[in-house]
């Protein structure tokens, strides 16, 4: 994890036990897990982790890029753009051994999402 990413986490971790709250004793369920809204999947692993956090703070657990907001004419409230949250997404590359499709994690690149709260004019 970069030093950037990881340090943008840490505050938002850092923010909420300033106001009195541990994020990881929280019940989360009651939300369901964070997900992308235009895709309808969930986030897991670490990604749902974090913005289980997140989704906290927002007091919604739907998420978007800025390109998926934008296609159902969604726009960023003004001061939200650093205010994003970065996540892990993997890169698989597709391979066939004995005669089998297969697939390889081979890297990760990130991608920064946003909570639906953070966006005017959603569709």
């Amino acid at each position: 994890m970069s030093i950037k990413v990881a340090t943008i986490l840490a505050q938002g971790l850092l923010e909420e036990m300033k106001k009195g709250t541990i994020p990881w004793e929280r019940n989360y369920t009651s939300k369901g897990l964070p997900y992308n809204c235009s895709t309808n999947k969930d986030y897991h692993g670490f990604n749902a982790f974090i913005l289980m956090v997140k989704g906290s703070i927002h007091g919604d657990n739907r998420f978007l890029g800025l390109k998926q907001a934008a296609k159902i004419s969604g726009k960023l409230k003004d001061g939200e753009f650093k205010k994003g949250t970065p996540i892990y997404c993997p890169i698989f590359k597709n391979f066939e051994k004995d005669g089998k499709k297969e697939q390889k994690l081979v890297n990760f690149r990130f991608s920064t999402v946003y909570s639906v709260t953070q966006f005017t004019g959603l569709n």
